[in-house]
């Protein structure tokens, strides 16, 4: 059930993220070497961070639990 709410909720906030971008002019312009041809919105990075974080925090997964060295 939480892969569904996660999918779902990753799905909803890339379009709302990559909407805003696209008002806000927060876009990537093609130029030079770069192959897409159209202004593509670069703040669908926010939304795999909000659905990682949600995903994390509903399972209970604690980020500091682990050691790192």
């Amino acid at each position: 059930m939480l892969l569904l709410q996660t999918a779902i909720l990753a799905l909803l906030l890339t379009r709302l993220t990559a909407d805003l971008g696209s008002r806000k002019g927060l876009t990537d312009q093609p130029a030079g070497r770069k192959q897409h041809l159209y202004p593509v919105p670069l703040t669908g990075g926010i939304a795999i961070f909000a659905t990682i974080l949600y995903g994390t925090l509903v399972a209970g997964i604690e980020a500091y639990n682990y050691p790192l060295f």
